[in-house]
């Protein structure tokens, strides 16, 4: 964007809206063919998955299990909230 003019820029500033995620949706994969631009704010974090020799994702489990601990942390703090 950096070679473009400023009435170029405010043009697709202009087109763009806001999307939200839920935690942990998967927004890109490497390798797929895009027809978007994202900007994005607030927390994010990428992950990459390793295959192993069968050809499997590894990661999946390690992320179920981070995710389960994080959903128990949020409920704790709906329920101190409460309190």
């Amino acid at each position: 964007m950096k070679n473009l003019e400023m009435g170029q820029i405010k043009e697709i500033v202009d087109c763009m809206y806001p999307v939200e995620f839920r935690k942990d949706s998967m927004i890109i994969r490497e390798g797929d063919v895009g027809s978007l631009v994202y900007v994005m704010e607030g927390e994010r974090e990428g992950r990459k998955d390793k295959e192993n020799k069968e050809g499997r994702k590894e990661g999946r489990k390690e992320r179920k299990k981070e995710r389960k601990k994080d959903r128990k942390k949020e409920s704790k703090k709906k329920k101190s909230r409460k309190n």
